[in-house]
C-alpha cells in the first residue's frame, strides 16, 4: 500500500460527507440515540483553568484529555509525567518548541527531524512501559496541537501507512502552495468549528470518521479503495422505497439487492451483506455485518483458495472469479 498523494487526500477531504462528519463529531449535544464522540473534548478539556506555565508541562487535565481519544497512560508513567524526572525531561524539550508553530509551515520540519525536540520527546515517552506510539503521539498532540497530528492505526491505514508520519505529513501540507492546508481551513470554517480546533484535527477527524467502520486489523485495503463509494444506509434505502426492489445493471439485467458488485465492493452496508465474504443477508434477519460463522457463509467455501484468505479483500471482489460466484 502506497501513501496517498496530495490529489487523493484532496479528493477525500472534498467528499460531501466530510462537513457532516465534522459537525457530528464535534456536536456538543447529540440527539438521543446518536453517538457522542468523547474526542470532541480533547482540545478543550481543562483549557479554561490552564496557566501559562502549563504550556510546556503535562497536567492532570492533559492525561484525562488523551482518555477522550481512547488511550490511557499507565499510572506510574502518569505520576512520572506529573511529578517526576520524565515530566521534567519532556517539559524541557517542549519549552524549545514554539506553541503556535504549524505543521507544514515555516521551520516546523526542524523540530520533527531525528534527534530534534519533538522526536526526542516521542522516544522518551515510547521508552516507558506500556506506552505505545499511539499514546505517545496523542500526548504530544495535546501539548503541541498545531504541530503534532493525532495518529492511530485507523488514520495510518487510511493514509496509506506512510513511514515517518510527521515528516511525511509536513511535506504533504507544503505541496502546491499548501493546498491541503487551505482546504482544511475551508472545512473548518464551513463546519463551524470552534477556533481552538487545529487544522490537523480537521484532517484527523475527517479521515477517522470515514475509515473507522470499514477498517480491519489485518489485510485492510485502506480508505482510498473505498473513498468514492456512495454512503447508503438501510434507513436511506427504505426511505426511498428501494429495499426490496431489484437493481438494474447497465445492460438492463436485474440483480438481487445486496449482492456486491465490483463498483460497490468497498462499502459495507450493515444488514445487507457479510463483511467477510460479501454474500447478502436478508434485511429481515437484523443488522448483522458478518455471517454467524465461517461455515454458515453461503459462498465462502466455493471461492478458489487464492481468493479466500482472511475474508474477501477489495481486490478479490473485482476479480472475475469472485464476481462469478457472488452474482
Amino acid at each position: 500500500m502506497a501513501p496517498l498523494s496530495v490529489n487523493q487526500v484532496l479528493e477525500i477531504l472534498g467528499d460531501p460527507r466530510s462537513i457532516p462528519a465534522l459537525r457530528r463529531y464535534y456536536n456538543p449535544d447529540p440527539a438521543p440515540g446518536s453517538p457522542a464522540f468523547s474526542g470532541r473534548r480533547f482540545e478543550s478539556l481543562g483549557r479554561g483553568c490552564a496557566h501559562e506555565d502549563d504550556r510546556n508541562r503535562f497536567t492532570a487535565a492533559d492525561l484525562l484529555a488523551v482518555q477522550c481519544l481512547s488511550v490511557t497512560v499507565p499510572i506510574e508513567v502518569a505520576l512520572d509525567l506529573l511529578e517526576g524526572d520524565l515530566g521534567q525531561q519532556v517539559s524541557g524539550l517542549l519549552s524549545k518548541i514554539p506553541a503556535d508553530i504549524v505543521l507544514g509551515t515555516g521551520d516546523a520540519t526542524s523540530f520533527l527531524e531525528d534527534g530534534r525536540e519533538a522526536n526526542q520527546a516521542w522516544h522518551l515517552l515510547t521508552a516507558q512501559d506500556n506506552v505505545a506510539w499511539v499514546t505517545a503521539g496523542k500526548l504530544l498532540a495535546r501539548k503541541r496541537p498545531h504541530l503534532i497530528p493525532v495518529w492511530d492505526h485507523v488514520v495510518r491505514c487510511a493514509l496509506g501507512r506512510p513511514n515517518g508520519a510527521w515528516l511525511w505529513l509536513d511535506r504533504l501540507l507544503r505541496v502546491d502552495e499548501a493546498v491541503v492546508l487551505r482546504r482544511l481551513e475551508d472545512l473548518h470554517e464551513q463546519a463551524g468549528l470552534p477556533s481552538e480546533i487545529p487544522l490537523l484535527r480537521v484532517l484527523d477527524v475527517v479521515i477517522w470518521m470515514r475509515h473507522r467502520d470499514s477498517h480491519r486489523p489485518s489485510r485492510c485495503p485502506g480508505l482510498w479503495s473505498q473513498a468514492f463509494i456512495p454512503s447508503r444506509s438501510e434507513e436511506d434505502t427504505a426511505a426511498r422505497g428501494e429495499a426490496d426492489q431489484p437493481m438494474a445493471e447497465p445492460d438492463g439485467q436485474q440483480r438481487r439487492p445486496g449482492v456486491v458488485q465490483a463498483d460497490a465492493a468497498g462499502e459495507f452496508i450493515p444488514g445487507h451483506y457479510c463483511r467477510l465474504c460479501g454474500w447478502p443477508f436478508s434485511p429481515s434477519r437484523g443488522r448483522r455485518t458478518k455471517c454467524e460463522s465461517l461455515k454458515a457463509c453461503q459462498r465462502r467455501q466455493q471461492l478458489p483458495m487464492h481468493l479466500r484468505g482472511d475474508g474477501c479483500a477489495y481486490d478479490d471482489r473485482v476479480h472475475p472469479e469472485w464476481r462469478d460466484l457472488h452474482s
